[in-house]
């Protein structure tokens, strides 16, 4: 089955950081350290996957230092999502609530062994060199967001093991969430910005709409990958099963979805501008940060057309 790549109808940003290769070596170095790639087979992979051009897309204009934090993120993100998906049916509950509670520990201040999984210790080491700088309260946001994507992950492996397709009304909540969210909050660190309390509700708002065209586009190119593991949970598959249609005509109908996203995204930027006119917070910083946060989906998207991530099944990256 092709992977049907356009139109999305919405635009793929070209804007890339100036210093992206150093930013991919930095990060290459560090998956081996950590031992997120464990030979020359792994390495090739991680550069094919081209995750360091995807934070050099998103975070185009901030300090090297901090992309590379991003980039590094971004790869742990990927082998954590490679782990559940991999997994397939025989995954349980169980297990992903066990590893779960493992990773929140770690956030929570817990130790981990020289012996612990990469993912374990690589986390560790994340979390230390980013939380530090960041309020108490961010530190909750954050861990309070990868508690929301434990839930998903449960849900999700209770649907494939069950061979049940969310409806349509159910996918988008649950989409969003298993997406990692809470690599939304790291923006803040990335750009050495906190997003005020009071501002907090309208700049959720704005990450919901992001987030979902992130996801939703992410579904329509692993179709062919999705199709060849049994997966349930796609936004494809939901609407061939609600509508009773063809693989084409449910991607056109996501198709529509995102653009219709695309213009709740401008909806939920004008919003979050007012508010924080009202409040007098719409601070130079602010509004540079908001206008790349909508930039993302745009970027995420020249991602997905250079990544050889979905262009065939392979293997996770590293091992439980």
């Amino acid at each position: 089955m092709a992977t049907p790549l356009e139109p999305f109808g919405i635009p793929a940003s070209p804007l890339i950081h100036p210093e992206v290769e150093v930013i991919e070596a930095e990060n290459l170095r560090w998956a081996r350290r950590l031992g997120l790639v464990g030979d020359a087979r792994g390495e090739e992979r991680l550069r094919r996957a081209r995750i360091a051009q995807a934070a050099a897309r998103i975070a185009w204009h901030a300090p090297v230092e901090r992309v590379v934090l991003f980039a590094q993120w971004l790869t742990w993100i990927i082998v954590i999502d490679d782990l559940q998906d991999e997994a397939g049916p025989g995954l349980d509950s169980g297990a992903v609530h066990r590893a779960y509670a493992r990773l929140e520990g770690i956030l929570e201040g817990q130790g981990t062994d020289a012996d612990a999984p990469a993912v374990e210790r690589a986390l560790a080491e994340l979390w230390s060199r980013t939380a530090t700088p960041m309020s108490r309260a961010w530190r909750e946001r954050f861990i309070g967001h990868v508690r929301l994507q434990r839930d998903a992950f449960i849900e999700q492996t209770r649907l494939r093991r069950s061979g049940r397709v969310p409806t349509l009304d159910e996918y988008p909540r649950l989409r969003r969430h298993t997406n990692s969210i809470f690599a939304f909050d790291l923006s803040e660190p990335v750009y050495a910005l906190e997003i005020a309390p009071a501002l907090l509700p309208a700049w959720l708002a704005l990450c919901e709409p992001i987030n979902d065209l992130m996801a939703w586009c992410n579904d329509i190119v692993s179709v062919a990958r999705d199709a060849a593991d049994g997966e349930t949970t796609n936004y494809v598959f939901v609407f061939q099963h609600a509508l009773g249609c063809d693989t084409p005509t449910a991607v056109a109908r996501v198709r529509g979805r995102i653009q219709e996203r695309w213009k709740d995204l401008a909806t939920a930027e004008q919003a979050l501008r007012r508010e924080a006119r009202r409040l007098a917070l719409d601070t130079p910083g602010l509004l540079r940060l908001t206008a790349t946060l909508c930039q993302v989906p745009s970027a995420h998207l020249g991602w997905l057309l250079e990544s050889s991530r979905y262009q065939s099944w392979e293997a996770p990256i590293a091992s439980p």
